[in-house]
């Protein structure tokens, strides 16, 4: 995997989703509530802390729940650097859907579920909407950034929906149906780059410290998805290849979403290698999300493809393995 480094006078800010909360074990809704750590997520802390241990940031900064601080205070330990934390890095305020399973939700706000399924603008359970959410988010990411200098790095301890709508916003993927971007699992890594007025996305959902696929990716697998592991030449060192490797050529198409719906058709419910270029990985991730949203990719990117061919980005690299600035 190349080890070059961003353009010294980027600001990066990486992201980073809590570990797993005793809410997210039981399956129950979890927003301003203090859900802490489950044993699984203390664990995932310390893996992630390892694969920091050698980084460098500039600032550090947390929500101030218990599920992030947690996981912030596991790195900052281990960094001998202060962690700040802010109540607008929280997570969207839920309301009455606070503790409820997702069954019981359904069975007593269905109309206010089936509205925010729908993309609409709905005060989860009285509390925020997704676009109160963004607005929040937005407002936290511009203030972080207003306080640092090209060559910074900072990263941020916050929550699954903080760091896929602010995604999503930065980068106009909010409005795309279906959304482009895979869910945000516990402890993965998203990095922005920023540099002279123009964004890129570096990393999204990035959890190779936690195995070579990300929960989210391979539950969509369970059910029959195909999972796309892109990479350019061999693959990196320590990664376990999928039992299957084809090269792009192999597909005989030049039209990118076609190659990736063949895969989903010919391999349901596997993980499939797919060697390119990192020009046809660009090419490929540029016609996912949006032309120029993510940096060049040299790591992995990993896609999930359903039988109808419609594809998300489980996780993009676009920059190597290490974090340090």
């Amino acid at each position: 995997m190349s080890t070059a480094s961003p353009p010294s006078d980027a600001i990066r800010i990486t992201f980073v989703r809590h570990g797993e909360s005793e809410a997210n074990l039981t399956g129950c809704w979890q927003g301003h509530g203090d859900s802490p750590l489950s044993a699984r997520g203390r664990e995932q802390a310390q893996r992630l802390t390892a694969r920091l241990a050698a980084a460098r940031f500039d600032r550090l900064v947390s929500s101030d729940l218990s599920r992030a601080r947690d996981t912030g205070l596991a790195v900052s330990t281990r960094l001998g650097q202060p962690l700040h934390t802010d109540a607008a890095w929280r997570e969207i305020d839920v309301g009455r859907w606070e503790g409820l399973t997702r069954p019981q939700v359904a069975a007593r706000f269905p109309e206010e579920l089936e509205a925010v399924r729908r993309g609409e603008s709905v005060a989860i359970g009285g509390g925020e909407s997704w676009a109160d959410l963004t607005r929040r988010a937005r407002g936290a990411f511009d203030d972080l950034l207003a306080t640092l200098t090209p060559g910074e790095h900072a990263l941020v301890f916050a929550h699954g929906g903080v760091i896929a709508s602010l995604v999503l916003d930065l980068f106009g993927l909010g409005q795309r149906r279906p959304r482009p971007l895979g869910h945000v699992d516990n402890t993965g890594l998203t990095t922005i780059r920023l540099r002279r007025g123009t964004r890129r996305l570096e990393r999204f959902n990035d959890t190779l410290h936690l195995g070579p696929v990300g929960r989210w990716s391979a539950a969509r697998v369970r059910e029959g998805a195909a999972l796309v592991t892109l990479w350019e030449g061999s693959p990196p060192s320590g990664y376990e290849p999928p039992p299957r490797v084809v090269a792009l050529e192999e597909l005989g198409t030049e039209d990118p979403r076609a190659q990736l719906g063949t895969l989903g058709r010919e391999h349901p419910g596997r993980r499939i290698g797919l060697r390119a270029s990192s020009v046809a990985i660009a090419a490929l991730t540029a016609e996912l999300l949006a032309p120029n949203v993510a940096a060049r990719p040299r790591g992995l990117t990993q896609l999930v493809v359903d039988p109808k061919g419609q594809c998300a980005v489980g996780s993009l690299h676009c920059g190597p393995h290490h974090l340090g600035a």
